[in-house]
């Protein structure tokens, strides 16, 4: 308890576990590890809300914090999203997977178990996934429901988003915001459905526009930053 920031905050975190899973998640916990756990719980309500949210299945959750940096990759797969989801189950994927990814990276840093690189590397590494997850599933979304973005050709244009700042630098914290540059290959007009990017993008914790789109535009399918904020 002496770990705790807030020694009420952690009995009542600890309480509102206790009242979502019983005695029988409780002892899911290790006893070596419960100072980990009065720890996190009593820094930040954010937390607590967090594991209890998954109900009896919160240590599974709440041990994610034992995890160094999973990598890009891992945390795509992380988002559980098929190739059949509409809008609103990638934005729910994403929304799950940030918060989940959150809740390690936090824990681990108020746990003293992450270097200030690690934490930093997360947090980037956590915007770069969602970022990605919403442009490859949103465009495939629009190319399945009304055409792809294509060139005279029939060809799909590609299509990059470009970091910036402390996002191209691998060096977002908490409270960053993400400055990215949404670019197709050319100006040419498309042939079929179209695509185009919202002008903003964001962090895990907000956003702010402050982007740029190249053409070709054209309907504007879903937004990238709404999928990414859930909206």
């Amino acid at each position: 308890m002496a770990r705790a920031p807030s020694p009420s905050l952690a009995v009542a975190g600890l309480g509102r576990l206790f009242a979502e899973g019983g005695t029988d998640a409780l002892r899911l916990w290790p006893v070596a590890d419960l100072a980990d756990l009065l720890c996190v719980v009593g820094s930040s309500p954010a937390l607590t809300r967090h594991l209890v949210g998954h109900g009896a299945r919160w240590p599974l959750a709440a041990a994610l914090y034992r995890e160094r940096n999973p990598g890009i990759e891992r945390l795509i797969e992380r988002t559980g999203i098929t190739d059949d989801d509409d809008f609103d189950a990638i934005a729910r994927g994403l929304r799950r997977m940030a918060r989940s990814e959150m809740y390690r990276i936090g824990a681990r840093d108020l746990l003293g178990l992450a270097t200030l690189d690690e934490t930093l590397d997360g947090i980037t590494s956590l915007a770069e996934a969602a970022l990605r997850v919403a442009t490859d599933r949103l465009r495939a979304l629009h190319a399945r429901e009304t055409g792809d973005a294509v060139d005279d050709s029939g060809r799909p244009i590609p299509f990059v988003v470009l970091g910036l700042g402390k996002l191209g630098g691998q060096d977002l914290n908490y409270s960053s915001d993400i400055d990215v540059a949404y670019y197709y290959a050319h100006d040419a007009p498309m042939a079929g459905g179209a695509l185009r990017a919202s002008s903003s993008a964001a962090s895990p914790r907000r956003s702010r526009a402050r982007s740029a789109t190249r053409r070709p535009t054209g309907k504007c399918f879903a937004s990238i930053s709404a999928c990414v904020r859930g909206r």
